[in-house]
């Protein structure tokens, strides 16, 4: 049986966050290895480690849309698609087909095993939100997943979501979206990770959306 492309790239994007959770078991279990391993005394000269070590520091990046209608900023820990693989997953129209995907991007959190998902759609038109949850829906629900997707905070130009989604033997996810209305268009700025790994990016998530806005 042959798969859609949408079906595809979801396996796909399940294999990240998989991937991105085996790496550091495999990460881990290496370190515990070395703990095991006894190594031979030897007296070394008092040395201040943040003498000569000192960790890189997370910096901010900002992000223009490319008609320059959305700003956005995100921190350096995130890893951009490059272009081709953007333009790929742009045409298999994984959330909304009738739409242009702007920004794909993905983080690892080493430290509390979290990977976490940045995605900036936009919906092409006058199109309302009731019309674009009813598409998010049966895309999603004819790929076989279940979504349960909430108005939480409405007004003219700012629209805020909140999205459970489930497949079948995969972790659930969860997602907050910003809508963001322009004259012409749409656009849905995404934050998502497993639903059990929410808190640990709760804060980071909304201060990424509470950037994005609307260049005048």
């Amino acid at each position: 049986m042959k798969i859609s492309d949408r079906t595809y790239i979801l396996i796909l994007l399940v294999m990240i966050l998989g991937l991105s959770y085996m790496s550091y078991g495999q990460f881990k279990g290496f370190s515990q290895s070395l703990d095991e391993v006894k190594l031979p005394e030897i007296e070394i000269p008092e040395t201040k480690l943040e003498e000569f070590f000192v960790p890189e520091e997370e910096s901010e990046l900002e992000w223009v849309s490319p008609d320059g209608n959305l700003k956005l900023t995100y921190s350096t820990n995130w890893t951009e698609a490059d272009e081709t693989f953007l333009k790929y997953l742009d045409q298999t129209g994984i959330v909304l087909e009738e739409t242009e995907l702007l920004f794909f991007a993905h983080r690892l959190d080493l430290e509390k095993q979290a990977p976490a998902l940045l995605i900036v759609n936009k919906a092409k038109g006058q199109r309302n939100i009731e019309e674009i949850i009813k598409e998010m829906k049966q895309n999603i629900e004819e790929q076989g997943g279940k979504i349960e997707i909430n108005i939480s905070q409405q007004d003219d130009k700012i629209v805020w979501l909140e999205m459970a989604l489930e497949y079948p033997d995969q972790p659930d996810s969860y997602s907050k979206v910003k809508a963001a209305i322009g004259e012409n268009a749409t656009y849905l700025i995404i934050f998502s990770s497993h639903q059990s790994d929410w808190s640990k990016f709760e804060q980071e998530a909304q201060e990424i959306l509470d950037s994005a806005h609307l260049i005048l």
